[in-house]
């Protein structure tokens, strides 16, 4: 059959002693870390899960983003720059070995500024598919004056754009679990 599954996820391959990033260590299983807590399950950083999964679902390739608990959206906007520059270096790294695998570049959408410039500096690189950011949460409204040129050389280079909710800000949802399945 074939096809292309458009919403799939894989951490970063990040060395987090080779970028100053605020809060990030590894674990002793190899996830990384957030303050001491490991950001995702094991399997998000085995690239080879996902190319078995296409072949088991009979497609030919996946687009691959980083997932939620990476976008780190309560980062001020000189952590985010270091932070978008990091895990769109770090998804690279995770894809290279899997041609079937096509990622897409983060944009913190929560720091318009910053999301410019990581897209400026990354659209001409055609490893990757398109852009992700996070929709919602603490991202700043799309509608925004200061996207205004984020959208237009988007336009100019008919780029794809994949909005993926993000943290939900209702702090309530957190101690139950709730802020994917009811925060999105």
């Amino acid at each position: 059959m074939g096809g292309i599954d458009l919403h799939a996820h894989l951490a970063p391959n990040i060395d987090p002693s080779s970028h100053a990033l605020r809060g990030i260590g590894t674990a002793e299983d190899g996830r990384l870390t957030e303050d001491g807590s490991p950001l995702g399950p094991v399997p998000l950083y085995r690239p080879e899960l996902l190319t078995a999964y296409l072949d088991r679902a009979d497609l030919d390739q996946a687009v691959v983003s980083i997932p939620p608990p990476f976008f780190r959206q309560d980062q001020p906007s000189d952590h985010a720059a270091r932070w978008a520059r990091a895990v769109n270096d770090g998804i690279l790294a995770a894809v290279a070995a899997h041609p079937r695998l096509l990622p897409l570049a983060y944009l913190p959408l929560e720091h318009p500024d910053v999301a410019v410039a990581e897209y400026r500096s990354r659209r001409e690189d055609a490893r990757f598919a398109g852009v992700v950011g996070a929709a919602g949460g603490r991202s700043v409204s799309l509608a925004d004056d200061r996207f205004g040129e984020l959208w237009k050389l988007m336009d100019d280079d008919r780029e794809l754009l994949l909005l993926h909710p993000g943290v939900s800000p209702d702090d309530r949802l957190t101690p139950f679990s709730l802020q994917n399945l009811l925060g999105n």
